[in-house]
């Protein structure tokens, strides 16, 4: 049938959306809680969103714990947008975009 893919593919779009908005306000709000200033400060700092995905922007010494906070938020957000299937993310530590 013309435009059942697209019909199918549009709550998956706009819940993708969602994991991503509350993943980021849930990333602000637990570097705050660790005494980071995403906004003030360059310890670690989300930068943008591009798709699906986030870019934060950390120190050297502070990439793993970035890394991991990052993936957890995503985690966390997708399991309160999306309760009936289990949900992974996956976090990577680059020194470009250019690697991605």
């Amino acid at each position: 049938y013309p435009g059942v893919s697209a019909l199918v593919n549009h709550p998956i779009q706009g819940s993708a959306a969602d994991i991503q908005k509350l993943a980021m306000a849930l990333l602000f709000e637990r570097l705050y809680e660790r005494g980071y200033s995403p906004v003030h400060s360059h310890d670690i700092r989300p930068l943008l969103s591009v798709h699906d995905e986030l870019v934060v922007e950390a120190r050297a010494d502070l990439g793993e714990e970035a890394r991991l906070l990052v993936e957890r938020c995503m985690i966390d957000a997708g399991e309160v947008v999306i309760t009936r299937c289990p949900i992974e993310a996956e976090a990577r530590i680059i020194t470009n975009l250019a690697e991605k």
